[in-house]
């Protein structure tokens, strides 16, 4: 029942996944003969498999947790099931689960959805065949992971880039390679400081990949980006 969920490395069809245990308690294991504190993952019908390896007294309540990764999209918590097979079977029955928390986020496998309250976008050059720094500014309202997290921009057509990976920097869409600012106040003056903190090339890397029949930017994010942290990159 752990829909669109997948083993932490990901999953391959027809290949179950051996899984950690976390709670180290002894008492399962991915088959019967298996390594204790381990279980079975199976990404094809999304279930997790967990071998009694110890005994187990009735009345007693038995805590075992285990990690998987989130699907990519929003969803709502699945229905989750439990049931005992083997020597002994029961009944497949509904699991509770806590439906507390902003909008039920504390429920299984409930995704949010996520978005970009803060979406900028500048250049430095209106005239023609010039050089042009293309400046973006971003927000997500949930932190973003290091892992697998792409940001694509499209609609930048008519340029003159070909397509290759594009070098990023901590512009602020006004800046020259001379270090002056030349779309100020009619007036050429230097390029203020920045504030590396919020410069997206820490997050994004050096270079982001540009396919110019599309006038497409794709950027790869490369460590934790934090809800709060508005980014800027120029390129």
């Amino acid at each position: 029942g752990f829909a669109g969920a997948s083993s932490p490395e990901g999953d391959e069809q027809g290949v179950p996944k051996e899984i950690a245990e976390e709670t180290m308690g002894g008492l399962f294991a991915s088959t019967d003969a298996g390594a204790p504190d381990t279980l079975m993952w199976d990404g094809d019908t999304k279930t997790v498999t967990a071998w009694v390896v110890a005994p187990m007294l009735g009345g007693v309540d038995y805590v075992f947790s285990f990690g998987i990764r989130n699907p990519p999209s929003p969803q709502e918590s699945p229905l989750i099931y439990a049931q005992i097979l083997g020597g002994l079977e029961t009944p497949r029955v509904l699991m509770s689960k806590d439906l507390t928390g902003l909008g039920g986020q504390r429920a299984p496998l409930k995704v949010l959805a996520m978005t970009l309250p803060l979406r900028k976008i500048g250049h430095s050059s209106p005239y023609p065949a010039g050089r042009n720094t293309i400046t973006i500014t971003l927000q997500f309202n949930l932190d973003v992971g290091d892992r697998g997290v792409f940001v694509t921009l499209r609609g930048l057509t008519s340029t003159r880039t070909p397509d290759g990976p594009v070098p990023l920097s901590c512009a602020t869409g006004c800046c020259q390679p001379g270090g002056l600012e030349v779309c100020g106040a009619g007036s050429i003056q230097p390029c203020p400081p920045l504030d590396n903190s919020t410069c997206a090339v820490d997050f994004f890397g050096s270079a982001g990949q540009w396919t110019q029949s599309g006038g497409q930017m794709v950027l790869s994010v490369r460590r934790f980006m934090a809800a709060a942290d508005a980014n800027s990159t120029g390129g």
